[in-house]
């Protein structure tokens, strides 16, 4: 029996730029009728990408957004050669905007994903998009169900639900 895949090898070589990727997830978006796809490239520290897009559901318009971290410049440089022959600074800029590439297949192939299990009846769209939908504070449903997870595994997710003050 052949040994478990690493998954962290997963599109790691893709040669697919930036660019077609987002091209590629903006028309699926587009399939389950998202509109106002916005992308934001945030290079400080610490680095990552997001998402944003409008999905219009039952009559009414909700923000979903998706934020993606790159991995900071301390773990990329763990695998700079001990003899590099290319310079450390140019090598990291290298390897950053191929961890970009890789991070960005792998959305895609995500939303792919999410799409064929919608189209088969795996998932509803609402089940696959929930977890991104934005709230007026701005954050995410699953942003904040993370953060209540001891209470929604306790109580179930009416407790989840269920403001603080048991409405």
């Amino acid at each position: 029996m052949p040994p478990a895949a690493d998954p962290s090898l997963f599109a790691e070589a893709t040669a697919v730029p930036i660019h077609k990727s987002r091209e590629e997830i903006a028309a699926l978006l587009r399939t389950w009728g998202c509109t106002g796809v916005q992308w934001t490239d945030d290079w400080m520290s610490p680095a990552r990408f997001t998402l944003r897009f409008a999905w219009p559901f039952e009559g009414q318009t909700y923000m979903a957004r998706l934020m993606v971290a790159l991995p900071p410049d301390e773990k990329i440089l763990r695998g700079y050669p001990a003899r590099g022959r290319i310079p450390r600074s140019e090598w990291l800029e290298r390897e950053r905007e191929q961890h970009a590439r890789r991070l960005h297949r792998l959305l895609a192939m995500k939303l792919k994903m999410d799409l064929n299990a919608v189209h088969s009846g795996v998932l509803t769209v609402a089940e696959a998009i929930l977890p991104f939908l934005e709230g007026p504070d701005g954050r995410t449903v699953s942003e904040v169900a993370q953060a209540r997870l001891p209470e929604l595994l306790g109580r179930g997710a009416a407790g989840l639900l269920e403001d603080h003050r048991g409405r």
